[in-house]
């Protein structure tokens, strides 16, 4: 799946569900920096994308330790067939 698809039909809905636009957006906005800041390849700057969402205070204290890493696994699983 390509990230912003994976952005924009899994990963944005489901924080608007959870935590409202405001906040939401955000947390999508603060990973964009993490994204366009990273070295590497797609995959890389995907994994930093989610890895921002992951580990936002505000993220862990709603989903918990275990639902987080859940979460990151699976968002992280979209996109793992990206070519570099």
């Amino acid at each position: 799946m390509d990230t912003e698809i994976a952005i924009q039909t899994r990963i944005e809905p489901q924080l608007v569900d959870t935590f409202g636009r405001r906040v939401a957006n955000s947390l999508l906005a603060l990973a964009t920096v993490d994204y366009a800041i990273t070295d590497g390849n797609a995959i890389d700057r995907y994994r930093a994308f989610v890895h921002s969402i992951c580990s936002d205070d505000r993220v862990v204290s709603t989903w918990g330790e275990q639902g987080v890493a859940r979460q990151k696994e699976e968002w992280e699983a979209l996109v793992t067939t990206l070519s570099n």
